[in-house]
């Protein structure tokens, strides 16, 4: 049976992605395959900026050692490539 975290995940209507310290996908939730067209299969073994659009100013480096000291990088806007091959700007926030 599932513990109420994985439940949580897969019912939010937030998109949520779970990414390892390198950021490649681990896991997505349901309004992410949604929202982007994407299914885990599909980005598994993928990198989170390989979605980013490429003429997208990627956010600054110091987020990700912030990250692994405990601070969230929050707001942070990209356009990200749909499965579809359209792109959609996404605000989003990241949480070590």
């Amino acid at each position: 049976m599932e513990n109420d975290y994985e439940k949580l995940f897969e019912v939010s209507f937030e998109m949520l992605a779970i990414l390892d310290l390198d950021g490649n996908f681990k896991d997505i939730n349901r309004a992410f395959t949604q929202a982007l067209g994407w299914t885990l299969r599909d980005l598994t073994g993928k990198l989170f900026w390989e979605l980013v659009l490429p003429n997208e100013e990627a956010p600054n480096p110091a987020f990700t050692p912030n990250l692994l000291k405990g601070h969230p990088a929050i707001f942070i806007d990209n356009r990200i490539i749909c499965k579809n091959g359209s792109a959609r700007l996404l605000r989003w926030t990241a949480y070590p």
